[in-house]
């Protein structure tokens, strides 16, 4: 639980409206007044897309788009789940998200 929560935003939904919680985790011996706070990393899923869209390339083109590509979860696809991709992108809360 503590690795999915250091890599995960906390983020609830109610009647259309979304909120959000980060938490920046600092080292130890991290000076906390030089960490950006203007980025939180974010697992998307992207539905209703073709069986050839499934690959790495495609992930890294969709997480470049959204904000900075970080990952691709390839395990979904090895337990046969194809119903949508996920990948991880660095986001600039700065900025509104795209649609």
């Amino acid at each position: 639980m503590i690795g999915k929560t250091r890599h995960s935003p906390y983020w609830g939904m109610q009647r259309n409206k979304m909120l959000c919680i980060a938490f920046v985790w600092i080292g130890e011996n991290e000076d906390p007044m030089s960490v950006p706070l203007v980025y939180s990393n974010w697992w998307i899923q992207i539905h209703d897309l073709p069986p050839g869209f499934f690959r790495e390339s495609m992930a890294v083109q969709f997480g470049d788009f959204l904000g900075n590509f970080l990952e691709y979860d390839t395990k979904q696809l090895s337990n046969g789940n194809m119903n949508y991709m996920r990948i991880r992108v660095k986001l600039d809360v700065r900025i509104p998200l795209k649609r």
